[in-house]
């Protein structure tokens, strides 16, 4: 990559500066930052552009689609979005300005993304794993039978997986660790994801929202929701609506753990190690 050295730098500074404003200003990242990221991406592309540039934008115009969908339905920040989109614009391969890592047989953004989300499963196991239990034993939790299920066919997913595998010698032991990790994470969220979504929601009158904050729509009156037509995702256009209606509390997620911290971490991890799991499949 040209000016690869420059590219690094502009991401870690953007993924740093986001950090910093995602965990002290209450996940307020201004709107100049997000812009100037993704416009020097965009630069960067069009002034070197190369046999890789189309994929570039070809991959952030994906990333940034399906981010608006998950911010759309409460799931990603929308800040969240802009960073993993000026990513695959700024790094469109792996950087070896760090250390000489063979590249994943896919963009390096996935790279980012991937070491991202093992660190926030990492967080949010280690946050909510252990309070999450004792209460459901507290208030002997009983699981149903759809929930059941489906941990029952992920377990299966995996067990398969784990014999077809095995049994072709493909990948080491690291990787079955790696992969088993993921999916006991996945199964905790599966049984406990309602108790961990209490966790994070409070009751809290309009002038306590903040724009970006997500609705607890789940925890609403659903009539009043109805009636209302209440937004998951509290932005400028949804506060100005419910500064006019009658309510005068809402059940809003003012917990949610942020998650640009986790995002430079990816990038870090990926710039000095490379991709996780082509690390560990060599391992």
């Amino acid at each position: 990559m040209e000016f690869e050295l420059a590219r690094v730098l502009i991401a870690i500074a953007g993924c740093a500066a986001g950090a910093y404003y995602d965990l002290r200003n209450n996940r307020n990242i201004p709107n100049i930052l997000l812009y100037a990221m993704l416009a020097l991406g965009v630069l960067f592309d069009l002034v070197f552009w190369g046999q890789g540039s189309l994929l570039a934008f070809a991959v952030a115009i994906a990333i940034f689609v399906a981010g608006y969908l998950l911010y759309r339905a409460g799931q990603l920040g929308g800040a969240d979005v802009y960073i993993l989109s000026a990513i695959a614009l700024l790094l469109p391969v792996q950087p070896t300005v760090f250390a000489n890592v063979a590249p994943a047989p896919y963009p390096y953004v996935f790279s980012v993304i991937a070491a991202s989300g093992i660190t926030f499963m990492l967080y949010m196991l280690a946050f909510y794993g252990a309070r999450a239990v004792r209460d459901a034993r507290r208030e002997k939790m009983k699981v149903d039978a759809k929930t059941a299920l489906g941990a029952v066919l992920v377990a299966a997913a995996y067990a398969v997986f784990v014999y077809v595998a095995g049994k072709n010698g493909v990948f080491g032991p690291a990787y079955f660790v790696l992969v088993g990790f993921v999916v006991f994470v996945s199964l905790f969220f599966l049984l406990f994801k309602n108790r961990i979504a209490r966790m994070m929601v409070e009751e809290v009158p309009f002038s306590k929202i903040e724009e970006e904050d997500v609705i607890a729509l789940e925890y609403m009156d659903e009539s009043v929701v109805k009636k209302y037509n209440l937004r998951r995702v509290a932005d400028s256009k949804e506060l100005a609506r419910l500064a006019k209606l009658p309510l005068k509390k809402y059940c809003v997620y003012t917990k949610m753990p942020p998650f640009l911290p986790h995002i430079l971490l990816g990038l870090l991890i990926t710039l000095f190690f490379g991709d996780v799991l082509m690390l560990i499949v060599r391992m």
